[in-house]
């Protein structure tokens, strides 16, 4: 399961979905405007109840880190981000490379609902 926006900045919709493996949409939230954060957007819907609830544990991108800070009993999955102070580590590296694999196939996904048949869909 992902769980991924498609986030636009000022004069676009905000959209959280939740997909398979396979990147078929599961679950969409209602649209926002296009500078709603994903960890504010979530927050509003409630997303790590839910998934709690239906004991989903799905890869995020980077925009939800600090959504689930529960270390013991974690829910969603994300990456590792370095800084000037905190370089990655190869196995912080390895991981974000696998993460990102997996994602391949929603991030499609969301390039084919933002972009259906060549046009826009709103």
């Amino acid at each position: 399961m992902s769980v991924d926006s498609g986030t636009h900045r000022s004069h676009g919709l905000h959209f959280l979905a939740l997909t398979d493996g396979r990147g078929r949409l599961i679950w969409i939230s209602a649209a926002r405007p296009g500078r709603t954060h994903d960890v504010t957007a979530a927050r509003h819907d409630h997303i790590l109840a839910h998934l709690r609830a239906a004991g989903l544990g799905p890869l995020a991108d980077l925009g939800f880190r600090g959504l689930d800070n529960d270390v013991r009993n974690p829910v969603i999955v994300t990456g590792f981000t370095a800084t000037r102070a905190h370089k990655l580590t190869p196995g912080q590296k390895d991981t974000n490379r696998v993460l990102a694999t997996e994602r391949a196939r929603v991030e499609r996904g969301f390039a084919h609902l933002k972009n259906r048949e060549g046009r826009r869909p709103w």
